[in-house]
Formats: C-alpha cells, structure tokens, sequence
C-alpha cells in the first residue's frame, strides 16, 4: 500500500498538536491497571497515548522514514 507523501505530510502535522506526555503521569501513559484493556493511564492522558499510537501508525505506513521527526 503507498500512501502519498502530502498525506502523510498532513497526518505528520496533525499529530503535532497532541501532547507526548501526561500531565500527571509523564511517559507511563498505559498506566498499571490490567482491567483498562488498552486504555490511558487516566484522561488526561488519552491524548497522548493517541499521539504515541500515531507516530507508530505513520512509521507503519511510511517505511519509517516520514515520521521521525514527529
């Protein structure tokens, strides 16, 4: 599947205004509890763990190269 470059260029952008870390829990945003399957550490932390999602997304789709820099 190749994406165009612009798209991605897009996407890249849009990522930018989420936040990398949680207000309240830093870098450990899946936090510790095992019955939230998936889920943030708390709300205010959804955010960016959809940011960390996404640049992982974007190197998938990218071949690794377009979101580096994110």
């Amino acid at each position: 599947m190749s994406v165009p470059p612009e798209l991605i260029r897009t996407i890249r952008h849009a990522v930018t205004y989420l936040p990398e870390t949680c207000r309240y829990h830093g870098t450990d945003l899946e936090g510790d509890d095992p019955r939230r399957y998936l889920g943030a550490c708390c709300a205010t932390g959804e955010p960016a763990l959809a940011r960390r999602r996404a640049v992982l997304a974007l190197r998938l789709i990218s071949g690794g190269e377009e979101a580096d820099d994110v």
